[in-house]
């Protein structure tokens, strides 16, 4: 009986009969990145509204990666943006905060955005001032434009008049002539 000549190959490689040679890979290498993406995203909006349940399925998600993947944790955030799904935004950025990542303006942004369309005001308002309003004079347009539309769309007009106080005693100027028309309408409600 002839046996198949198979020639000897290092172990990273495997002899297929005659089709040639396969690239063997690591667990989890030969997943592409979009796939675990979506992968998340799809356990996340099948998991019951348990923290516990979100929480370690994100830290088990996260524990055969060598660097933190904020990147990737971003279009997963985005997608279920995508979805409207407001809560599970609040619960994984909550987590990566947790975790000391995505300490950023755009984060907290986010959140605060997150957290008004669950209708969970009064937390987005904490979330801003503890992190945010401290700093009027370099807080980008987009998160003031963002909370003075918050406070705008739930009424809270005397908080949006001294947010645009705030502003103004920075000497800065709004870019939209919307966030005027927004101080403008809270003044005509008889504000001060």
């Amino acid at each position: 009986m002839d046996l198949p000549n198979y020639r000897t190959v290092n172990t990273s490689q495997i002899q297929i009969k005659d089709v040639g040679t396969v690239t063997q890979r690591q667990i989890g290498e030969n997943v592409s990145r979009k796939d675990k993406i979506s992968f998340l995203v799809s356990t996340l909006m099948d998991l019951q509204d348990s923290k516990e349940a979100i929480y370690s399925t994100l830290d088990a998600w996260v524990a055969w990666e060598r660097n933190f993947p904020i990147g990737a944790l971003k279009q997963v955030l985005l997608a279920l943006e995508k979805e409207q799904q407001w809560h599970r935004i609040i619960q994984v950025i909550k987590w990566m905060l947790s975790k000391g990542q995505g300490t950023t303006r755009g984060t907290y942004g986010q959140l605060i955005q997150a957290l008004d369309m669950d209708r969970r005001v009064e937390e987005a308002q904490e979330i801003w001032k503890k992190k945010l309003a401290f700093d009027l004079h370099s807080v980008p347009w987009k998160l003031c434009k963002l909370m003075i539309s918050v406070y705008y769309r739930n009424n809270m007009l005397d908080d949006l008049v001294k947010l645009f106080k705030g502003l103004e005693a920075f000497d800065r100027k709004p870019p939209e002539k919307t966030i005027v028309q927004k101080v403008a309408d809270a003044y005509a409600a008889g504000l001060t």
